[in-house]
């Protein structure tokens, strides 16, 4: 690889220079129908260094840094509910999607692995990605990563960033 912006170099070696020595994997997506996506994470401190994806594969994905997904729970209605924040736009109630995936017809859930929780890891998915197929790849493992790690029946925040690790943290477990 040759960077011709010594900024961008700079930036990159100081973000490797603590990972030096550290188990390091690379993670691709896409095959000979669609461009890669390519990534490298270190093993040992789940951390995303690289994010490579074409122009084509990023366009409709948001700005990481600026989607945050927040979970509520209403004590009078004893309901789980996620609030979403994007650019742009107005924020709005995460849809359940129970249309596609029907694990939990009384809605989501987090702080356990059962079906409260797989409905809401799918809805978070499918929010934030817009993909159909990659929710239905990736909700079971992210939802044991992160939505059921959540205290049960508490307030917490999500945001794209922390999507995306967990999502290439599944990935290279699943190229392992």
């Amino acid at each position: 690889m040759v960077v011709n912006d010594s900024l961008h170099f700079k930036q990159a070696a100081q973000e490797l220079l603590p990972h030096v020595g550290h188990k390091l994997n690379i993670i691709w997506e896409g095959g000979d129908a669609a461009q890669e996506t390519v990534g490298v994470v270190c093993e040992d401190c789940q951390a995303v260094l690289l994010d490579f994806a074409p122009e084509s594969a990023t366009a409709e994905r948001p700005d990481q840094d600026r989607v945050k997904y927040e979970g509520h729970y209403d004590v009078g209605r004893d309901v789980c509910y996620v609030e979403v924040f994007k650019p742009g736009k107005s924020p709005y109630p995460l849809q359940e999607r129970q249309d596609i995936v029907n694990h939990s017809p009384t809605g989501i859930a987090w702080g356990y692995g059962g079906s409260g929780p797989a409905q809401c890891a799918f809805a978070i998915l499918m929010d934030y990605f817009e993909d159909e197929e990659r929710a239905r790849a990736l909700y079971q493992q992210f939802k044991f990563a992160v939505i059921a790690r959540f205290a049960p029946n508490s307030d917490w925040t999500l945001n794209g960033r922390q999507v995306e690790h967990a999502i290439a943290r599944i990935a290279a477990n699943l190229q392992a």
